[in-house]
C-alpha cells in the first residue's frame, strides 16, 4: 500500500511538471506572438508615417489599412497574455485615427502630414515602452 502510495503521488508530481511546462510552452508562444505583432505595427505605423508625408491619398488610404490590421492583431495577441497592458497604446492610436479621419485633403497638406505624424511619434512611443517590459 505504501508503495501505491508513492506512486501516485510520484504520477501526480510528474503530471503536475508536464502541466507546468506545457503552460509556460503556451504562455511564451503567446508572448512571442505578441512581440511579433508589436513590431509588425511599428512598422505599419513607419508606411503609415511615410505616406502621409510624400505619398498620395491611395497610397495613404492603404497604409493605414495595414496599420489598422496590424493594430487589431496587436489587440489580439495581447489579450491572450494576462500581464499584458495597451490601454495607453489604444489611446493614442485611437487619437492617430481621429486625426486621420479629418483629413480631407487629397494629397495630405503638410500641416495634416505633421499632425499625423506626431501622433504616431507617441504611439510609438507606448509601442516603444511595451516592448522594453514585455519583449526583452
Amino acid at each position: 500500500m505504501k508503495n501505491l502510495k508513492n506512486i501516485r503521488f510520484l504520477v501526480f508530481a510528474i503530471a503536475i511538471g508536464l502541466f507546468s511546462c506545457t503552460t509556460n510552452q503556451k504562455v511564451d508562444n503567446a508572448k512571442s506572438k505578441f512581440c511579433n505583432s508589436l513590431s509588425s505595427f511599428v512598422e505599419a505605423l513607419d508606411n503609415l508615417d511615410e505616406a502621409a508625408e510624400v505619398g498620395t491619398m491611395d497610397d495613404f488610404d492603404a497604409a493605414y489599412t495595414k496599420a489598422d490590421k496590424a493594430w487589431n492583431h496587436l489587440e489580439n495577441s495581447a489579450a491572450k497574455l494576462e500581464d499584458v497592458e495597451v490601454t495607453a497604446a489604444g489611446k493614442s492610436y485611437d487619437k492617430l485615427v481621429d486625426q486621420i479621419n479629418k483629413i480631407t485633403d487629397d494629397p495630405i497638406t503638410e500641416e495634416s502630414a505633421e499632425q499625423i505624424s506626431n501622433h504616431i511619434d507617441a504611439t510609438a512611443s507606448e509601442i516603444d515602452e511595451i516592448i522594453s517590459l514585455v519583449c526583452k
